[in-house]
């Protein structure tokens, strides 16, 4: 029996969500371009699609398609990844609520331009990917604004408009994207994370110059241990001397990356046996806020490294819990007098 490719692609579209936007190549698995083409063609003839533009359908709805749907569209037919770029960019982010008057958009392929029933949508070839497609697209979208507000524009009042635009889940690959932009663009991504994740709001003064006089959020490391190393609590203090003095090494403060790109720094990152474990130590347990934020990273340890967490906190005698994690996970044999703080 030969295949009712007319009858597959229409069952398609019509399971499709309401004002679904489709394009040929969404239909090449079904059957090849000149038969995707004629049955498509069959469909506008029917009214079960519109066309409007070549190669872009829509399914009749009420709601028009939006224009950054039908840029997706047009750059999935082409095989393009897209960011979209200067007033496109700080639109999609609600700083701006004016609509574009030329939505554009960074793309991976040709300079090209369409015009959508007098809406222009234009794309730009980059080959600057770490800022684009190498990047978790919310952390590449919050770089494109940066660049829209232009360096001698990001002001405070700036910073907080895009730090309000940070949903938690965003808030680790945010530092991921530090790691791969200039030194400008850098310095900003480290202020909107502060301000965005900081109980203290940044403040500005005469004397005090945003731009050239940036503190990023992680250099607050007070306390030194006997051995020298840098943390930010007498707690954390105690657990770096245990571990010197139990002859366990290990690195405070090291980014820990995960396969999505992103982030959370472990306070101390311990190699045992072959084994990578990640030792944090909860100084406010008990908070609201801080157990909120908590919650996610714990989450986060979860999904991408089971089995690799310790904790420590300070509900009860820290001394214990410090001697337990040496002598049952690092197999310390000897006899290590930690103070007891109860």
């Amino acid at each position: 029996m030969r295949p009712n490719h007319l009858k597959t692609i229409t069952e398609i579209v019509e399971k499709a969500e309401p004002n679904g936007i489709f394009v040929p190549s969404d239909f090449f698995e079904v059957a090849d371009s000149a038969k995707v083409g004629m049955c498509l063609k069959r469909l506008v003839d029917s009214g079960v699609l519109i066309r409007i533009m070549r190669g872009v359908y829509v399914k009749p709805d009420i709601l028009k398609p939006t224009i950054n749907n039908i840029a997706l569209a047009i750059a999935r037919s082409n095989g393009w990844s897209i960011i979209p770029y200067g007033d496109t960019a700080l639109h999609r982010l609600s700083i701006v609520y004016a609509k574009p008057k030329e939505w554009t958009f960074l793309s991976d392929g040709h300079n090209k331009s369409y015009n959508v029933n007098g809406v222009i949508i234009t794309f730009k070839h980059t080959n600057n990917r770490d800022e684009t497609f190498e990047m978790p697209f919310n952390v590449a979208m919050l770089i494109q604004a940066i660049r829209a507000f232009g360096r001698k524009s990001m002001n405070i009042n700036n910073i907080r408009k895009l730090a309000k635009r940070i949903k938690d889940s965003d808030k680790p690959t945010l530092l991921y994207g530090t790691l791969k932009v200039t030194a400008w663009i850098r310095k900003y991504l480290l202020l909107i994370y502060k301000e965005a994740t900081s109980d203290i709001p940044l403040e500005k003064s005469e004397e005090y110059d945003i731009y050239d006089h940036v503190t990023p959020y992680y250099e607050n490391n007070i306390y030194t241990t006997l051995y020298g190393d840098k943390v930010e609590s007498k707690s954390e203090a105690l657990i770096a001397f245990s571990l010197h003095i139990a002859g366990v090494k290990f690195e405070y403060g090291k980014y820990l990356y995960a396969k999505d790109k992103s982030s959370f720094k472990p306070d101390f990152t311990i190699v045992h046996n072959g084994k990578e474990y990640y030792w944090e130590h909860l100084g406010k347990k008990g908070d609201k806020k801080y157990d909120r934020k908590w919650a996610t990273k714990r989450q986060w340890y979860e999904d991408f490294f089971p089995g690799h967490l310790l904790t420590t906190d300070e509900a009860t005698d820290i001394g214990a819990q410090i001697r337990d994690k040496l002598q049952n996970v690092f197999d310390c044999k000897i006899k290590i007098p930690i103070p007891s703080f109860t």
